[in-house]
């Protein structure tokens, strides 16, 4: 009877786990197929094998250790026991997933703002459910570890045994992540992902990513003209369009920029569908600067000329300057061969972080201030890049930039918005103070926009919602600079579909002008926002590719169709909007569609290599 009442206590913990994802999960649960349910058993098995040993083990140490030091190791192992199902559970009820490799990642890279979401999600309800379950299991382990479990030395290598066994369970599934996430309880799935990511830590890998590398560069081969005026690219990070009043926002959190537009209609010109090809900056950005998408090669990130190559090749003097840590996911190495006259960083600042992993954006401005009445007063044109911060969560800004008062987590994205406002303000008032503003063309966009729990999401790399990818995109060209065959064309475009993707091939319009048609250098896949293209292309939005294998799927924009295909749920959906008639993707179509228009719809997707790896796990 002993033996039989020792044994259910053992067992209450995992029953637990088991218990709890079967209520929580019941309606994914079903929709396992046999596959599915073989990587879901094992984790069960896993689960238990492996508390089985950890209890027998922390039975037999108890006695030959300090109460102290074993009463730790009781708290110690309650609490990640705890953490395990009320952080995967607790994530699954914010964002409809449990916690996967990405979210590990995260909170290993960033843990300043992995502990500010930890703390604006703790409520008195969620610490009395975590208080409720860390005191069962921490009573279950003292209880346990009372018993008088007197072990032979056969017993104690069986012990040695399990332990090995479960481990090597743990290690099957540990390696068996990419597509198999979302199939495991709670406590397996976070050791599995915690475990990945020190592993892949510890020995540089990426889990079959290859990440940003250094580039072997391909030389411009054309001859570009230097030209008589200067092009500044702003890159904004996290920036989504409909939270500018610019855009029609309710809420003024652009009044800048909306003077400017308004008091200068014939030079400002604001296109108002522009998408970004990633919601992640790692994809995203490389592929402002190159011109490469998503979905080609890494080959081609690591190869295609940067934004400031070309200013380069045009007799332009040339800068980078960001508030970002170039350290971040290898951005130094990546940029490290590239030919550039100035470099302003986190680095190379010396300024501490302020936020996300970006220094003060005020600072950033003050740098670039410098610089650029520096480059005025020795008459040098320039290409420039500005890469600033603020918009990225914890949306930290300044007192003075707080216009609302932070109720939610709107509240705190929208004062961002209007800090970034202000940087423009001060951007604008260097360039006129410097006397470039009047020859000086600029382009303002973002690497991507910002869920804000829409879709019960906050973030973006999990994300191709329409607010996690539309973007601002605004160019401004002094009358002095405008030809008229161009500006018929920009105007026409900005009602058209554009994307991060056309930036590049724009500069190219600008410097070559009639003689564009003549680049051969790369294939750039976007289009000059000067020129014609067709209104009805696709674009194609990815986070998984070779560089960085963010398990979301992949998704396209073509006319007023938002086709989506995630496989980062369970099971993997396929999603259509119109967003024209739908812009907050409340109605997805894809069920109203037959077996035909669902399969001309995939074939959009045709020829793209990423896609159909995807498509393969579907």
């Amino acid at each position: 009877m002993r033996i039989i009442k020792n044994f259910l206590l053992l067992v209450s913990l995992p029953a637990i786990i088991l218990i709890t994802d079967l209520f929580v999960r019941k309606e994914i649960l079903i929709q396992f197929n046999h596959r599915m349910l073989v990587f879901y058993v094992l984790s069960v098995t896993t689960s238990f094998i492996l508390y089985l040993f950890l209890f027998l083990f922390l039975n037999q140490v108890a006695r030959k250790l300090s109460r102290t030091v074993s009463t730790s190791l009781f708290v110690l192992f309650a609490f990640v026991y705890t953490f395990s199902i009320a952080g995967s559970y607790g994530y699954f009820f914010r964002a409809n997933m449990l916690p996967n490799y990405f979210v590990f990642h995260y909170m290993i890279q960033e843990p300043l703002n992995s502990f500010t979401l930890l703390s604006d999600s703790v409520t008195i309800y969620s610490i009395l459910i975590f208080s409720f379950i860390f005191s069962i299991s921490f009573f279950i382990i003292c209880i346990f570890s009372r018993i008088n479990l007197p072990f032979s030395r056969v017993g104690k290598t069986m012990i040695i045994i399990l332990g090995i066994f479960s481990l090597s369970l743990l290690s099957i599934i540990s390696f068996n992540t990419r597509f198999q996430d979302q199939l495991y309880v709670s406590d397996i799935n976070t050791i599995a992902f915690a475990s990945r990511n020190i592993l892949n830590r510890i020995s540089s890998s990426r889990m079959g990513s290859t990440g940003l590398q250094s580039r072997t560069k391909i030389s411009i081969k054309e001859n570009l003209p230097k030209p008589k005026f200067n092009i500044l690219l702003v890159v904004a990070e996290s920036l989504r369009r409909d939270r500018l009043s610019i855009y029609n926002s309710e809420r003024e959190t652009t009044p800048f920029l909306k003077r400017l537009a308004s008091s200068k209609p014939k030079e400002f010109f604001l296109f108002q569908n522009a998408y970004s090809n990633a919601s992640s900056t790692l994809i995203s950005l490389p592929s402002i600067l190159t011109g490469a998408s998503p979905v080609q090669t890494a080959a081609d990130t690591h190869s295609y000329p940067i934004f400031w190559e070309y200013g380069k090749k045009a007799e332009m003097d040339t800068f980078y300057i960001t508030s970002h840590s170039l350290a971040w996911n290898n951005l130094n190495g990546y940029l490290s061969n590239s030919e550039i006259d100035y470099l302003y960083s986190k680095e190379t600042s010396g300024e501490s972080i302020y936020n996300d992993i970006g220094i003060d954006d005020r600072k950033t401005l003050v740098a670039f201030d410098s610089h650029i009445k520096k480059l005025a007063s020795e008459k040098k044109t320039f290409a420039g890049v500005l890469h600033l911060n603020t918009n990225h969560f914890p949306f930290f800004v300044p007192v003075t930039s707080k216009k609302w008062n932070e109720n939610d987590v709107k509240d705190m994205y929208d004062n961002s918005v209007f800090h970034f406002d202000k940087l423009m303000e001060s951007m604008f008032k260097s360039l006129s103070e410097s006397g470039t503003l009047d020859n000086t063309i600029i382009l303002i966009t973002s690497d991507h926009g910002e869920s804000l729990l829409e879709h019960n999401y906050l973030g973006h790399i999990e994300s191709y919602y329409l607010e996690a990818v539309s973007i601002p995109l605004m160019i401004y060209i002094p009358k002095s600079l405008q030809k008229e065959s161009q500006i018929e064309k920009l105007y026409s475009n900005t009602q058209k579909n554009v994307m991060n993707l056309d930036i590049i091939p724009t500069f190219v319009d600008l410097l070559l002008g009639a003689n564009k048609n003549n680049f051969h250098t790369v294939d750039l896949g976007g289009k000059s926002l000067l020129g014609d293209f067709s209104s009805n292309r696709t674009i194609v939005i990815s986070n998984n590719n070779e560089i960085s294998l963010y398990k979301v799927g992949i998704s396209y924009i073509r006319n007023d169709m938002h086709y989506i295909l995630k496989i980062n749920s369970i099971p993997k959906k396929e999603e259509l909007y119109n967003i024209k008639l739908d812009h907050l993707e409340t109605r997805n179509l894809w069920g109203e569609q037959d077996m035909e228009k669902k399969i001309e719809l995939r074939k959009e997707l045709n020829g793209c290599s990423v896609c159909s790896e995807i498509f393969s796990n579907l």
